[in-house]
């Protein structure tokens, strides 16, 4: 985590960060777009389940209702544990 900040803040310094709150930040950097569930179901890669699975069905019946924050917020999430998971790599 600590050569994502440091790269992070080589890119905008700390100091301009700290009027910001984490949900302003989320928004000045990256907006509030609309995430497309069928696109992001169609490149979902499953392993030791289906699209059938009551588990996937279930899950994508909870994104179906979250708005656009909260979808964003997963996706945020996922990105994150990826980067997480590279980094120890």
């Amino acid at each position: 985590m600590n050569f994502f900040c440091q790269g992070f803040y080589e890119l905008i310094p700390q100091h301009l960060l700290r009027p910001f709150d984490e949900r302003e930040l989320e928004l000045v950097l990256g907006g509030l777009g609309k995430i497309d569930i069928g696109d992001w179901k169609r490149h979902t890669k499953l392993k030791h389940c289906s699209q059938d699975s009551n588990i996937v069905k279930w899950f994508w019946k909870a994104i179906e209702s979250f708005d656009e924050e909260k979808r964003a917020r997963l996706d945020f999430f996922d990105v994150w544990l990826r980067f997480m998971k590279s980094d120890v790599e």
